[in-house]
């Protein structure tokens, strides 16, 4: 899939079976976590922005919250101690991040417009 934000992949054929275990490094340290994450919620805002995704700060503290609490309790994350309440407190983050870069690319367009 062609997407800038969390492109899926899709298989076809027989299905296989991973038979051990798949460790996904996926950053370095918190500094390159921190650069990916600012760059993912920028794209999400544009994507956000192309949508006209309706803003409202109930929909943005609630999507905070649904996304921690699904990573923390439905998929586990409690079960990585504090590395995995800081990964679950960084997914609720990323919400929070990219409505916020929405709604300010919201705040910028309606300065423009009234400014015109």
């Amino acid at each position: 899939e062609e997407a800038p934000v969390h492109p899926r992949g899709f298989f076809t054929g027989k299905p296989l079976y991973v038979t051990g275990d798949l460790i996904h490094y996926g950053y370095r340290n918190f500094q390159h976590y921190f650069d990916s994450l600012n760059r993912q919620t920028t794209l999400e805002a544009e994507k956000m922005i192309k949508k006209r995704t309706r803003f409202s700060y109930f929909t943005m503290i609630r999507k905070m919250i649904d996304r921690f609490a699904k990573s923390y309790f439905l998929k586990g994350g409690y079960r990585g101690g504090f590395l995995g309440f800081i990964a679950c407190m960084f997914n609720s983050y990323y919400q929070f991040q990219s409505y916020l870069k929405y709604w300010e690319a919201l705040e910028n367009e309606k300065s423009r417009r009234n400014n015109q």
